[in-house]
Parts: structure tokens; sequence; C-alpha cells
């Protein structure tokens, strides 16, 4: 009888009782200061790449770089900083959808987030996104799923961007070459002309 009274005035009490934690992990986790890859799709060469992964930010959160493959190993790099509007630090997981569109006059990148839509485009056209990969740059966490347990906020149906200004090259990767969207790392055409002029003045 003691114990059944026991039980009684516990679940009456107005006192807070404990609750289990919610569990919320991450597929990947990045530290501050890191630069890690976070998605590649891969596949057959099209004009659209899309997909769609869920970020908790933190304070030393950075932002992200979208990078696109196209043919004859060509890559095209678009950066999106970090900032209170696009990226909230308040503790949730955002949903986040990324795309890469090949036109005939440039290629758009396009990031989406809550109520936030940016979006930046090449100087040059491309004829086909061969792999499109998500970067994270600085402290934050990831997940491939939808974290139904936890707070997730979910991107709001807005009408995607047409345009944007002209993309920019995240601050820790090497900048682009001279010409438009040649593959990165290779010759420019300074370059070339100046070996050609050595060979010509050698040969003389």
């Amino acid at each position: 009888m003691a114990r059944v009274l026991l039980l009684l005035c516990l679940a009456l009490s107005p006192w807070p009782r404990p609750t289990l934690a919610q569990s919320c992990p991450a597929n990947i986790t990045v530290q501050d200061g890191e630069t890690k890859q976070i998605k590649v799709e891969k596949g057959e060469a099209g004009s659209k790449e899309k997909f769609t992964m869920y970020l908790k930010p933190s304070e030393a959160f950075e932002g992200v770089s979208l990078k696109v493959a196209g043919p004859n190993d060509t890559e095209w790099r678009a950066w999106f900083p970090a900032n209170s509007t696009c990226f909230p630090r308040d503790g949730q997981w955002y949903q986040v959808i990324v795309q890469a569109r090949a036109r005939d006059a440039n290629l758009l990148f396009v990031l989406q987030i809550a109520d936030c839509v940016q979006a930046c485009q090449t100087m040059d056209p491309l004829p086909s996104v061969n792999n499109f990969t998500l970067v994270a740059h600085g402290q934050s966490e990831w997940r491939y799923e939808v974290v139904t347990e936890c707070n997730t906020v979910f991107t709001d149906a807005l009408p995607l961007p047409t345009t944007g200004h002209i993309c920019k090259t995240p601050p820790d990767e090497p900048p682009p070459t001279d010409e438009p969207g040649t593959a990165t790392g290779g010759p420019t055409w300074h370059a070339v002309l100046a070996i050609l002029a050595l060979i010509a003045a050698t040969a003389l």
C-alpha cells in the first residue's frame, strides 16, 4: 500500500521530472577551421544536378562551396559564405537544397535554406554536369536524412532565381585561372605564350 501511495505522489507531483534527451546524431561532423567534402552526386552527364542535405551550423561555421565537374576535366566552383540570415546558429537542423544548372550561356548554382535563396553564375557556358560536390567549411554537423525526432526547419517553396552574381572562389581554395571554365590547376594562356616565346628565342 505504501508503495502504491509513493507512486501516486510521484505521478501527481508538480516538480519537474527528468526526461530522456533527444538524440540527433550527425552523419558527418566538421571541426572548427576544417574543410570537408559532404556529398558527391555522380552519374550520367546531364544539364541539372540537385540534392538535399540537413545542416546544423555552429558559431564557427564559415559557409559552403559547390563544385561541378564538366567535360574534359573542367571544374567550376561557387562560394556561399555563412551569414546570420541564411545560416542561423540556433541549434536547429536546417534542410539545405543545392542545385547546379548547365545552360547555353552559363552555369547557375543555387542554394536554398529555410526562406533564403542564393544564386551565382559562371561567365561561360557548360554543356553538361558530370559530378556535383558539396563542401562544408568550418564547424558544423550534417545528416543525409531528415531528423524526425528533433527540430528541423524545412526549405520554403520559393521561386528559383534565373540569374545571379558572378561566382566567387572559396577562400581556402586556389583562385581560378585567367580563362573561365578551364581545368583547375591547368596552364593559362599567358603561361603558354611565355613558353612559346622562350622556345622561339632558344631556337634563334
